[in-house]
């Protein structure tokens, strides 16, 4: 256990990072759907890095799917775990640029 909590308090003032530009939403959306095996991965996907999963987002989105088995095959959840990362390290960026 720790006794000093001055990091943690201080954590706590951090600035909440902005939400993404639509130009980044587009572009996650992309990739995560070239990732997609199905419609309805791509649904679980989008929804569990909170993009939107409208119609028109999905109808969009669904040539971008790859055609190649070895593409569909790659793991959801590791690709998911892969570009959360991803947005939060641009997140960090943009918050300590500030």
């Amino acid at each position: 256990m720790f006794a000093d909590f001055s990091e943690a308090l201080a954590a706590e003032h951090l600035p909440v990072p902005t939400p993404l530009a639509a130009g980044q939403e587009q572009a996650a959306a992309r990739v995560v759907a070239r990732r997609a095996r199905d419609k309805d991965d791509l649904v679980q996907l989008l929804d569990a890095l909170g993009l939107p999963t409208d119609e028109d987002t999905l109808t969009g989105l669904l040539p971008t799917r790859p055609t190649s088995p070895w593409l569909r095959s790659r793991s959801a959840a590791a690709f998911v775990h892969w570009l959360q990362q991803q947005l939060l390290i641009s997140r960090l960026l943009d918050v300590h640029e500030k």
